[in-house]
């Protein structure tokens, strides 16, 4: 899984996904940014809860920086 983005072409194929999600969504509503994380979440991690819900604020303070880089300075 830690190599996939690195791959001739994966990234087209998620940008691909994305841009045919969006064709269904609003314009407020639509995926704009996204980055990909090599693991998947899980409750081992302490990013999910044993009945696998989110834990938002782990998720938040854990991937701060990918998060961010995603905006341009100064938009939110």
């Amino acid at each position: 899984m830690e190599d996939l983005p690195g791959r001739a072409g994966f990234m087209a194929l998620v940008d691909r996904h994305i841009a045919k999600k969006n064709e269904h969504l609003s314009p407020v509503n639509s995926i704009k940014y996204y980055r990909l994380i090599q693991y998947p979440f899980s409750e081992k991690t302490g990013e999910l809860t044993p009945s696998l819900k989110i834990k938002r604020k782990i998720i938040i303070e854990k991937y701060r920086d990918l998060i961010e880089s995603m905006y341009p300075k100064g938009k939110t």
